[in-house]
């Protein structure tokens, strides 16, 4: 991430949000953002979370649990080409690592590849977005106020 910085005042959360990105992909995959696929993922983030409602209707109102949300076409395909990237990668990985995959010792169930599919979605998501905004926020704290450059004590009411 340090290498991918300019010198001077810049933003620092999509920076941050690349490294978060590296981390779960690192993580998840034992691969790079800079992977095809992962690079691909990361690249349709944006767009997905653009298609987002600021208020989301649906989470608010009563809604039959057996009816679909209604979503936008945007979010939808955004939505999709996502989960579409993450499948790949998660049936590549489970290919890979069948047997070594630990059942759930009460049931001796094993993951499917679509519930895979989901928890990998929900964690790439959920990383992507608040430990970035929190990273940059930590750092903006910090150069506001770098060492060295405490604001003096304030004196004591007479």
């Amino acid at each position: 991430m340090v290498a991918r910085l300019r010198p001077g005042e810049q933003d620092i959360e999509p920076e941050a949000s690349f490294a978060a990105a590296d981390v779960v992909f690192r993580a998840l995959f034992s691969m790079p953002i800079e992977h095809a696929t992962a690079a691909r993922v990361f690249a349709a983030l944006p767009a997905h979370q653009d298609a987002q409602p600021v208020v989301n209707l649906a989470a608010l109102l009563p809604w039959p649990h057996r009816l679909p949300h209604p979503h936008s076409r945007r979010t939808r395909r955004s939505a999709s080409e996502i989960r579409g990237l993450i499948a790949g990668l998660v049936a590549d990985r489970m290919a890979a690592i069948r047997d070594d995959t630990a059942p759930d010792p009460q049931t001796g169930r094993r993951f499917s590849e679509p519930q895979m599919v989901d928890q990998v979605a929900i964690f790439f998501l959920a990383g992507h977005e608040t430990s970035p905004s929190a990273l940059a926020w930590a750092l903006r704290l910090l150069a506001a106020h770098p060492a060295g450059r405490r604001p003096s004590p304030r004196k004591p009411p007479p």
